[in-house]
């Protein structure tokens, strides 16, 4: 297995990774748990052509044997929330393309699984894979590309409402490849959801308006779901605006100093080695956020998290310090995720300016 990553690392192209990565069919039909092995280490290699192959392989091995699936899938995972959006396209997008044709059963439980739970980076990976698979030609009967394209489309109804600006352009440029191949599905969802009151299904509709399937959306009032849009948000301002000055939304920042401030990341899911955050709470209270409710670190009832804001006043030169220790040593392969567990650009930042420190103090 090493030879293979030498070839890669000789000759880095996304060309050579997918080679490599098919070239790993012998090698596990000979010594499955020595290629695993192999792949886990490569899914985690400094180089993303590396990573690229492992994606590609872990699709080639998954054809071939079912019962590894359970293996594999969590690093698959982790090429779909890789910092590089090549790794996260020609690795996880094709491992995931792959591993459906061969076991479509189970694929669509972790599809449906990854868009629902887990965090942005996965969820546009998976809606690119779907659209890839639906687009591909390698689902020949017209009545089952029809069921698929009917399944996909419900899967994509569930993130429109609530759907990140990233995941909404990745929808979209979905909608844009399964629509011009199954117009008769996706122009009735499409009006649809431009009929709808909420902001995320608007702007999915507006981002789908500027491919060249918006034009072919017969019945489409882009003008319209646009002003609706500008509505709804000014509408969600003044509420905001109200609840501020009722008190709803007044916090108190309770300012600390601190004798150490990074945390060792422990989870390899993660594409950060250290996290440093500035703030524990945060008062902005985005439906969304998964932090909300971890209140273990104050003992605190759970609207404490957006009413108590803990700031770590010395986080600056704290970071600065520990960034001169030996556990930093090459800097180039220790990624710090700041603000891991709270916005590092709540209104907080405005007042004090801590993440503004850290920055600088990592430069």
């Amino acid at each position: 297995m090493q030879d293979i990553v030498d070839r890669i690392l000789t000759r880095p192209s996304i060309e050579q990774a997918q080679m490599a990565g098919s070239a790993v069919r012998g090698a596990f039909h000979r010594h499955p748990k020595e290629t695993l092995a192999s792949l886990a280490s490569w899914s985690a290699h400094p180089s993303a052509h590396v990573r690229i192959a492992s994606g590609v392989a872990y699709g080639v091995v998954g054809q071939r044997n079912r019962d590894v699936l359970a293996e594999i899938l969590p690093f698959v995972e982790r090429l779909a929330n890789d910092t590089d959006r090549q790794v996260r396209r020609a690795g996880a997008e094709t491992a995931l393309e792959q591993l459906w044709l061969a076991h479509s059963d189970a694929l669509w439980v972790i599809a449906e699984d990854w868009l629902r739970n887990k965090n942005d980076r996965i969820r546009e990976v998976v809606v690119r894979a779907l659209s890839r698979i639906a687009t591909s030609g390698k689902i020949v009967r017209p009545s089952l590309l029809r069921r698929f394209v009917e399944r996909v489309l419900d899967l994509y109804d569930e993130l429109a409402a609530k759907a990140s600006p990233e995941v909404t352009v990745a929808l979209a440029t979905a909608i844009d490849a399964v629509g011009c191949l199954a117009p008769d599905l996706v122009v009735p969802r499409v009006l649809e959801w431009a009929h709808r009151e909420d902001d995320g299904s608007l702007d999915l509709v507006l981002e789908i308006a500027r491919t060249p399937f918006g034009p072919l959306c017969e019945g489409l009032d882009v003008h319209e779901a646009g002003v609706r849009l500008a509505e709804l948000r000014r509408t969600e301002e003044s509420a905001a605006a109200e609840r501020a000055s009722s008190g709803e939304s007044r916090c108190e920042y309770v300012q600390i100093v601190s004798q150490t401030f990074l945390v060792r990341q422990i989870s390899t899911h993660m594409p950060w080695d250290w996290i440093a955050d500035p703030y524990r709470g945060c008062q902005l209270r985005c439906e969304f956020c998964n932090a909300r409710t971890s209140t273990e670190w104050s003992g605190d009832a759970q609207t404490g998290f957006s009413r108590r804001v803990t700031c770590v006043q010395n986080a600056g030169s704290l970071l600065q310090n520990e960034l001169r220790g030996s556990s930093f040593e090459p800097r180039t392969e220790n990624v710090i995720g700041i603000g891991v567990t709270s916005d590092p650009y709540q209104p907080a930042e405005e007042r004090l300016q801590i993440t503004r420190e850290l920055l600088k103090a990592c430069l």
